[in-house]
């Protein structure tokens, strides 16, 4: 197939075989630690890296990107070297660690909100509360937000 490819998963937090329980927070911090690792382990070679988010999964993988991509810029600005040359790393010599390769969605969602209202344990529910003040104090008491929208428009 194709020559040095490899593919890397993990369980996040409360899932699999993971301990804890999951959270936006905490499960934006097991994909950076991921991919924190993954670079360790390919040290001299500086992989790229394809970002890939399924479903839920694809909350994750935005702030991941979204999170690589800021710190990149912010490491860029501190070089002088903002704009174009984004996602360059400090020495001009090509994409930083940091910078995903490519960010691939597969079934994404906008947000965890706007998801909540077409999901079929959830959608039911929602419908017969009607659109109104109740529905949408329930839906901001959601714990986590998950917003692909935000998160790509900054990638």
């Amino acid at each position: 197939l194709l020559p040095d490819v490899h593919v890397v998963t993990i369980d996040y937090r409360g899932f699999g075989e993971s301990e804890g329980s999951p959270s936006e927070e905490g499960l934006v911090e097991d994909a950076i630690a991921a991919h924190q690792w993954v670079h360790e382990q390919c040290a001299a070679s500086s992989p790229e890296v394809v970002i890939y988010g399924q479903s839920l999964g694809t909350g994750v993988a935005t702030r991941l990107a979204k999170h690589l991509c800021d710190r990149a810029s912010d490491q860029g600005d501190r070089a002088g070297t903002k704009g174009g040359r984004r996602g360059t790393d400090l020495r001009g010599q090509g994409p930083t660690a940091a910078m995903p390769a490519a960010l691939i969605l597969d079934a994404p969602f906008t947000c965890l909100q706007e998801a909540a209202l077409h999901h079929s344990l959830t959608r039911g529910i929602l419908r017969l509360l009607g659109p109104g003040p109740f529905r949408a104090w329930l839906l901001s008491r959601l714990p986590d937000n998950f917003d692909n929208e935000k998160n790509v428009v900054a990638v």
